[in-house]
């Protein structure tokens, strides 16, 4: 993805759920470089995604087990 993408800003939110459970809330805006973007937009899409999923997972499974030691 090195130089077909560039990220212009991220964030991510933690909303602790009565149940225990965590949501995360995750937000990002990217600048595509990409010649036929419209074609090649929901690969881009789903890449991103991917990319960002396991750092979001790890997040959330950390905030819930601080919230079950407490």
């Amino acid at each position: 993805m090195i130089g077909y993408f560039r990220t212009m800003s991220g964030s991510f939110e933690l909303l602790s759920k009565a149940s225990g459970r965590t949501q995360v809330l995750e937000g990002t805006a990217h600048e595509p470089r990409l010649d036929t973007l419209l074609y090649w937009l929901l690969l881009a899409r789903w890449a991103v995604e991917q990319n960002i999923a396991p750092l979001l997972l790890n997040l959330k499974r950390q905030a819930e087990r601080e919230a079950r030691g407490r």
